[in-house]
């Protein structure tokens, strides 16, 4: 039996998913206590572990791990790292940035022992094409304060014209924009009146961690169209809009202060149901892992 659970993360990535692994944190603790932590690297092969750990190693940036005897590893996969719906739904730079992260997933996929996916429909994908068990398991945080806002607009991620664009036409518009580098998602996400979510390139993305930490904290989601969003997540729990049209509706939504029910209500719903899932879930996969470890 494993005697302790080590997540791993990156520190490029870490800002991103910092309340997410949290979560997974807190579900390790209810099993092993504080034989569960998080680890931020810059390099997978500094890790600290003991015999009989379980890691998790989150995120895409580390290669493979130096396998060491006596531990378990588990990947959790936050990136899109398949095609699917329509080939024309993908730019050229969107489906280059798609095959190379797919190339380095099955690069190192074979130093893991179990493969985990947040989006189901790409662990189903992955599972029939590499040959290999991937499950699929819900993101989640833990819910938080929530402050009067500050801003409009929350949008933490990294620049891409595609994004500024959207993002100039809404500076243009008057709307207050939130910082967008250096600061934890959630912890703007709830100061934020909405939460922007555009895809750095044409592409089938679904963004979960961002759409969570918004819905989460009480910020409602404004997004283009994503693949598998609509099975994830109720319609009513969101905006949605073309990339062309998403500025105008952002703006719609500030003016009228439609925002406001939208956001109470996916409050309710991740409340009552998207959080209890998710933690069942987790808790057990966890509990499988230690058992058969």
């Amino acid at each position: 039996m494993a005697r302790d659970i080590r997540l791993v993360a990156h520190k490029k990535s870490l800002p991103f998913v910092r309340n997410a692994l949290k979560f997974i944190e807190r579900q390790a603790v209810e099993l092993v206590g504080d034989a569960a932590s998080i680890q931020e690297l810059e390099q997978i092969d500094q890790m600290q572990s003991d015999v009989g750990s379980a890691v998790i190693v989150v995120g895409d940036p580390f290669g493979p791990p130096q396998r060491l005897p006596g531990r378990r590893y588990l990947f959790l996969n936050l990136s899109v790292v398949s095609f699917a719906g329509a080939p024309w739904d993908y730019s050229l730079s969107g489906a280059r940035v798609i095959a190379a992260k797919r190339r380095a997933y099955i690069r190192k996929m074979a130093s893991y022992d179990m493969l985990l996916d947040y989006l189901p429909h790409q662990a189903a994908s992955l599972a029939r094409k590499l040959r290999r068990n991937v499950s699929a398991l819900p993101i989640a945080v833990d819910t938080i304060e929530t402050f009067p806002p500050e801003f409009d607009v929350c949008f933490v991620g990294s620049r891409s014209p595609r994004r500024e664009r959207v993002l100039s036409r809404l500076g243009n518009m008057g709307v207050q924009m939130s910082p967008r580098s250096g600061v934890t998602l959630e912890d703007v996400t709830r100061r934020s009146r909405l939460t922007l979510n555009v895809h750095a390139h044409r592409s089938n993305h679904l963004e979960t961690p961002r759409i969570v930490g918004a819905i989460s904290s009480g910020s409602v989601v404004a997004t283009e169209p994503c693949y598998g969003m609509a099975e994830a997540f109720p319609r009513e729990m969101y905006l949605e809009a073309s990339i062309a049209d998403l500025p105008a509706t952002v703006a719609s939504a500030l003016s009228t202060g439609t925002y406001d029910e939208i956001a109470n209500r996916a409050s309710d719903w991740y409340r009552s149901t998207y959080y209890p899932e998710a933690v069942a879930a987790w808790r057990s996969v966890l509990s499988g892992l230690l058992s058969s470890a």
